[in-house]
């Protein structure tokens, strides 16, 4: 090192000068900076697994359930429309199996036998009451013939039946003459019912 006064050589470390005697004052050597403490270890946090989320269920389209109301709808008329045809078919069989004005045979029989162009049809008016109109045409008697008999529904399968309306060639009423009129042409007996009728008239019954 040298002397900052007069520059003389002194060994490293001297206090004062060996030529002029003034005291070296040395700069110590500015500490070492402090290590800066180590940070803590950070704790492991553990990160909180995201709550499982239920997948929604899928949305009906509106036109689905609009389809399927109309399905149900349609599915209960057709039901519907059978139990009503095997009940109006039932009672079309019902009525054939009648016997009107004192004849023996059976109303579908003597239909059978002596009409052509026939037609039967049935409604039901209400609840056990029905109503059956018989059409047809009497080549015999050349005639065309309606009647309606009105029927209704008893207890253990019975029904009770009333001839209500007789026409003949487009004239008829409910009045018995023409009932009966009527039941002679289906019948085919016009001549025994004009006797049976007139014998009625002159005996007073």
């Amino acid at each position: 090192m040298q002397c900052r006064y007069c520059g003389a050589e002194l060994p490293d470390g001297c206090a004062f000068c060996s030529q002029c005697g003034k005291p070296q004052q040395t700069e110590p050597a500015p500490p070492a900076p402090a290590a800066a403490p180590a940070a803590p270890p950070a704790e492991a946090q553990a990160t909180p697994a995201a709550p499982a989320q239920t997948p929604a269920a899928p949305r009906k389209s509106p036109l689905k359930i609009i389809l399927g109301c109309l399905l149900v709808v349609v599915v209960l008329a057709v039901i519907l429309a059978q139990c009503s045809a095997a009940a109006k078919a039932q009672m079309l069989e019902t009525a054939k199996t009648f016997t009107l004005g004192g004849n023996e045979i059976e109303l579908g029989e003597a239909v059978e036998t002596n009409l052509t162009n026939v037609e039967w049809t049935c409604y039901e008016n209400d609840d056990e009451f029905w109503t059956v109109t018989l059409s047809g045409y009497n080549p015999n008697e050349d005639a065309t013939v309606t009647i309606l008999i009105a029927i209704t529904e008893l207890d253990d399968d019975q029904v009770y039946y009333e001839v209500t309306y007789g026409e003949v060639n487009g004239t008829g009423s409910m009045e018995a003459a023409d009932i009966n009129y009527a039941i002679a042409i289906i019948y085919d007996n016009v001549g025994q019912a004009l006797v049976d009728s007139l014998t009625s008239y002159l005996l007073g019954f």
